[in-house]
């Protein structure tokens, strides 16, 4: 009669270590395993990167839409606005030869804590990528960052991979070696950020809207001229080191966001006209700055020289030479004003540091007077 209890003691001991392994295991980070793919294996069985016309990237938070044209790629949620195809070209082929580095042993109730959520279907904490083709889609659960431990000799905290699973297998989860850092559903990141490269400034003038405050104006005889500052008054000293910060002023500015809809309307705090010695006028409308960065409403006017000037007592193996290097610049300046013209009208966001030149004071371009050496006066 003692057995009895015996075993059915030990029978509940079992089961309650037995329930708290299984606890413990459902709480622990989920571990990884080495996977079944034969070596070169790629995590899509097919994916059809030259007939995609359609990327999408959407979080529980952003949506951008990359839409194949005639014209080239476009970013949807930015009017249609040319993509950044390099960026776009370079992470499909990075998804086409996406290779698991592991198996996870975890299921669906893990997904949340590894970021594997789907987020059109639960509003969850994943990041789709779906890349449409006429026939098929390809859709991929981009996941949180996997980070190195403190013991890694590379560094802890670093990213080392990223936890991804097929949309349509939520028991497999992978851990891949690339980070996908391009995997960003803000559209923003995905424009074409490439604005107006301003060559040969010669005429620069800046009118603040604030009240009272002093427009002023710049001018050059050519590109190589130093710049002299219009009513100068007896007096006055050049700030020469201020002025040279105008002579590459948005020589090579990248846009941060282009603006749409009601962002796009703004009051300028300072309008600047830009003349180049190529016949290029742009005018930028700068609003107060927002973070980082100010928005800039673009108007570009140009009208260039069609024929060269010929120079008095020139030979004519000089006129054949000069003339055919005229007319090599000639076609390059209208490719760039067909480029250029396109961006024409639209409001963007640039980094302040690009635009920063254009919003100095007048006083800014004048050098302080020397304080008077009070201790070398002579003693009356």
């Amino acid at each position: 009669m003692k057995a009895r209890p015996l075993i059915i003691t030990l029978i509940v001991a079992a089961l309650l270590i037995g329930y708290a392994v299984w606890q413990s295991k459902r709480n622990q980070t989920p571990t990884t395993q080495t996977i079944t793919f034969a070596i070169g294996d790629r995590l899509f069985s097919s994916f059809p990167v030259n007939e995609i016309h359609t990327v999408r990237l959407q979080s529980a938070e952003a949506s951008a839409t990359l839409t194949r044209t005639d014209d080239g790629w476009v970013v949807a949620e930015r009017e249609n606005y040319p993509a950044d195809f390099e960026k776009l070209a370079r992470f499909l082929r990075q998804l086409q030869d996406l290779k698991p580095a592991q198996s996870v042993a975890a299921g669906p109730s893990q997904h949340g804590r590894l970021g594997l959520q789907n987020p059109v279907e639960d509003g969850g904490t994943g990041t789709l990528f779906e890349g449409i083709a006429d026939n098929s889609t390809t859709s991929l659960i981009i996941g949180n960052e996997f980070l190195r431990d403190s013991t890694s000799p590379m560094g802890a905290g670093m990213a080392a991979g990223r936890y991804v699973r097929l949309a349509d297998q939520p028991d497999r989860i992978w851990l891949i070696s690339e980070t996908l850092s391009a995997a960003d559903p803000d559209p923003a990141t995905w424009i074409n950020q490439r604005f107006v490269s301003i060559e040969n400034p010669i005429a620069i003038t800046v009118t603040p809207a604030a009240e009272g405050a002093v427009p002023w104006t710049l001018t050059r005889e050519d590109a190589s001229a130093d710049f002299t500052l219009e009513g100068l008054q007896e007096g006055e000293v050049l700030e020469t080191a201020q002025l040279n910060q105008l002579r590459s002023v948005l020589t090579s500015a990248t846009v941060s966001d282009l603006l749409t809809g009601d962002a796009a309307s703004f009051e300028p705090a300072h309008t600047a006209n830009i003349r180049t010695s190529d016949g290029f006028i742009y005018t930028l409308e700068i609003g107060a700055p927002t973070e980082d960065n100010h928005p800039v409403k673009l108007t570009l006017e140009a009208t260039l020289a069609e024929v060269r000037e010929p120079v008095e007592g020139e030979s004519e193996e000089d006129r054949d030479r000069l003339d055919a290097r005229f007319a090599e610049e000639y076609h390059r300046l209208t490719e760039k004003l067909d480029s250029e013209k396109k961006l024409s009208g639209k409001t963007f966001l640039l980094p302040a540091f690009a635009v920063q030149p254009l919003l100095k004071e007048r006083s800014a371009f004048i050098q302080a007077p020397e304080e008077p050496d009070l201790e070398s006066a002579p003693e009356e």
